[in-house]
């Protein structure tokens, strides 16, 4: 009996309608979690690791609520003059149903020392930065929650 209402329980959270979550930034054509088909996620050196959580299999969904969660509850910054793309970023794309994709990056902030014979550039990602891009369009989002769960990848 308690596995069954723990069930129960699972599936009510997991079908909450999208609108149980408010918007702190307009992200272009709504992301909406019914039409993500899948996330995927590729981390280090020409994607070393992936991982990709697809909407149709039950037991990922949950993964993409949070990740639509985070992105709607992120809030937009306009810093970006020193906010760079580096190397092989932590990549999460999102597939739309639509064809287009979503991509979401670390943001990096690059310290620059020139040498006599060579320059250095030492790039790290900001905490809680992120780069999210949607067409021809890039945002700089605030998003500690998805920062952080890419971080623990």
């Amino acid at each position: 009996m308690r596995k069954l209402y723990c069930l129960v329980i699972v599936v009510l959270i997991l079908n909450l309608p999208n609108s149980v979550v408010s918007a702190n930034i307009e992200i272009p054509q709504r992301l909406n979690t019914a039409d993500v088909v899948s996330i995927q996620i590729s981390k280090g050196l020409h994607g070393a690791y992936t991982k990709t959580y697809k909407a149709k299999r039950f037991w990922e969904k949950h993964k993409i609520i949070n990740v639509v969660n985070w992105i709607h509850n992120a809030t937009e910054n306009n810093v970006e003059n020193d906010i760079v793309v580096h190397g092989y970023p932590d990549l999460l794309r999102i597939d739309v149903k639509n064809g287009e994709n979503i991509y979401i990056s670390y943001a990096h902030k690059c310290d620059v020392r020139k040498n006599a014979d060579s320059t250095e550039y030492i790039c790290k990602p900001i905490d809680g930065y992120l780069r999210y891009s949607q067409g021809e369009e890039t945002k700089l989002l605030q998003s500690k929650q998805l920062f952080d769960w890419l971080q623990s990848l």
